[in-house]
């Protein structure tokens, strides 16, 4: 029986019809790698976003009393570069 098993086996080999797969690891290694990196850059992104947003919460946290004092001007300068930053990690 074992012998039938391996003549059957070397005749599909021979045919050279693999199903579209083969068993070589080196695309799956460098498929990996690249998600890899992607998950990387991802991750840095997110933490370049939350050090863009995170003093503005934190000091509206510990801001003293009911109304914050931002001056017109100075706020509308701030808040478009923070925006300009976070359009920056985003697109």
């Amino acid at each position: 029986m074992t012998e039938d098993v391996d003549k059957i086996i070397a005749e599909y080999t021979k045919s050279g019809f693999d199903f579209g797969f083969s068993s070589s690891d080196k695309d799956l290694e460098k498929e990996t790698l690249d998600k890899d990196k992607e998950i990387l850059e991802l991750k840095n992104k997110l933490k370049a976003t939350e050090k863009l947003i995170m003093p503005f919460l934190v000091n509206l946290v510990n801001a003293k009393g009911d109304t914050i004092k931002w001056p017109q001007e100075k706020r509308q300068k701030e808040i478009k570069e923070q925006i300009e930053k976070l359009l920056k990690l985003t697109r």
